[in-house]
């Protein structure tokens, strides 16, 4: 007789489908992902040259040779840190989930 084994806990998972049960979530990610890039529209921030970025001769060490904007990185990502998602840990639930599945311990 085997028995089942309880699934295992997955806390990231919760919380990204928490988020996806909201009605704005799929709205908010056409706008980011389609709608603002359709548009030439990126989202950035502005690098202002600050004693870090100098070294000890006055030149510029930062890696950008003007102010400019800054692109922030990925969307996905800024959607994970928004609805408190922790990529790493959803990637080892999904991962622990795998091997559940398969009865691998």
């Amino acid at each position: 007789m085997s028995t089942k084994r309880p699934e295992p806990a997955l806390p990231e998972h919760d919380k990204l489908r928490a988020a996806k049960d909201r009605d704005a979530t799929q709205t908010l990610g056409e706008f980011l992902h389609d709608f603002l890039p359709s548009k030439g529209i990126r989202l950035a921030i502005y690098h202002e040259h600050g004693d870090t970025c100098r070294d000890e001769e006055d030149e510029l060490v930062c890696g950008t040779s003007t102010e400019v904007l800054m692109p922030l990185g990925s969307l996905d990502d800024l959607l994970y840190e928004f609805f408190g998602v922790d990529r790493k840990t959803l990637d080892a639930e999904k991962d622990q989930l795998l091997k559940h599945i398969r009865g691998e311990r």
